[in-house]
């Protein structure tokens, strides 16, 4: 008969995993299924992850009950757990893509703003837009300057405020110089 210290493994022999770090790596899954649970319906369109994940998502955005919104995030947990590394990973890179074209987004949509508050305010700043944004017919652009500078004048609804925001706004993603150049300064690093 072996006594218990002839039955323990040697030093050497992998244990696997501690119960801490099980544990740590469990927490991780249930923070990013919480992540998950906090994006916009589109947003998590343009991640792949299984279907049984993106149904429990979806229960969980809806419920609003306490204890039922806790017992579904962690069934949304263990359903996290039971994925192998790689689908894991792939979700994760799909997360960021889609949180970073968000900031992106959000980025670029306050940018435009400012740009239209300097383009009512002060004529030469249609300059430093058109050197900016390559833009050869301005007509447009100016008539809407006019018209938005017109209604705060007269404290009007902003209708020309708005179509100022969005003529800005496609010729911001419709290829002027700017984004040009910066699409060839990424051409050169690759």
């Amino acid at each position: 008969m072996k006594s218990r210290i002839e039955e323990m493994p040697d030093d050497d022999d992998d244990y696997g995993p501690s119960r801490s770090q099980l544990k740590r790596e469990s927490e991780a899954l249930q923070a990013f299924a919480e992540q998950l649970v906090e994006l916009g319906k589109d947003q998590l369109a343009r991640i792949d992850m299984p279907d049984e994940i993106a149904t429990a998502v979806r229960d969980t955005q809806r419920i609003t009950a306490h204890g039922g919104l806790r017992r579904q995030r962690q069934y949304l947990g263990k359903l996290m757990r039971s994925l192998d590394d790689e689908t894991v990973e792939r979700m994760k890179r799909g997360y960021l893509i889609v949180t970073q074209q968000s900031r992106d987004e959000v980025k670029l949509l306050q940018s435009l703003e400012r740009w239209r508050e300097r383009l009512i305010k002060d004529d030469a700043a249609l300059k430093a837009w058109t050197d900016e944004y390559g833009i050869d017919d301005l007509q447009d652009l100016r008539n809407l300057i006019r018209q938005a500078r017109r209604e705060k004048a007269d404290n009007k609804p902003p209708k020309a405020f708005r179509e100022l925001f969005q003529h800005l706004k496609a010729t911001a993603l419709g290829g002027g110089k700017a984004e040009d150049e910066a699409i060839d300064d990424n051409q050169e690093d690759a």
